[in-house]
């Protein structure tokens, strides 16, 4: 799978490919303060609710 990030001044939009498929879409607000393991814990959370994990993703695309 492939996990896309986008990163706004004010938003923060994540969505997981399933090959050419929009598999989910998450958006959540952009926090610079926030640390890895905030973001990781939240990404682990919203994997669980798909019933996905991070190591089913082969690649990652950050704009």
């Amino acid at each position: 799978m492939l996990l896309a990030i986008d990163v706004g001044n004010s938003h923060t939009v994540i969505g997981l490919f399933d090959g050419p498929r929009l598999r989910c879409q998450w958006r959540m607000g952009t926090n610079r303060g926030a640390t890895v393991d905030e973001l990781a814990a939240r990404l682990h959370v919203l994997f669980a609710m798909e019933n996905a994990t991070l190591g089913q993703v082969s690649g990652v695309i950050i704009a």
